[in-house]
């Protein structure tokens, strides 16, 4: 873990039965960090076990469709929540974030801004309606 990522990894790094919570985590290499496959590929990453955010950093969950008819869904965080992805954001543009959803890599994208309005998404352009309402109804009970 470098100096950058242990100023925004407070929050409990791993569930009790060893799975990775949901919520955002930075890459890491092999030897350090928890191998995951990418959903719907065979595309293998290594993830930092500590979270960036988690679900309970979650405040509101809102599927839309955009105007070329994909859907997405944006991720409003708290305010600790808002810090911490500002923090992760301005310190990883240029590289890749994952998004974990119930143990699960979903969604891989690279950062080209800083983030710090406290919002972040879900808009790979190929999941459904149907999908991001499952993926909705995981994060909310998740959430404590």
């Amino acid at each position: 873990m470098t100096e950058n990522e242990s100023e925004v990894t407070s929050i409990s790094e791993v569930t009790q039965n060893g799975q990775l919570r949901t919520g955002w985590y930075f890459l890491s290499d092999k030897d350090n960090g928890i191998e995951k496959t990418l959903n719907g590929t065979k595309e293998i990453y290594y993830l930092n076990p500590s979270p960036i955010v988690t679900a309970d950093n979650f405040t509101e969950l809102e599927i839309y469709q955009s105007n070329y008819g994909d859907y997405g869904m944006t991720i409003r965080l708290d305010k600790k929540g808002t810090k911490q992805w500002s923090i992760a954001t301005g310190k990883s543009i240029g590289k890749k974030l994952a998004l974990v959803i119930d143990n699960e890599l979903y969604f891989l994208p690279q950062v080209n801004a800083q983030i710090d309005v406290g919002i972040t998404a879900l808009n790979r352009g190929d999941l459904s309606e149907t999908e991001l309402k499952a993926i909705k109804n995981i994060i909310e009970k998740e959430k404590k």
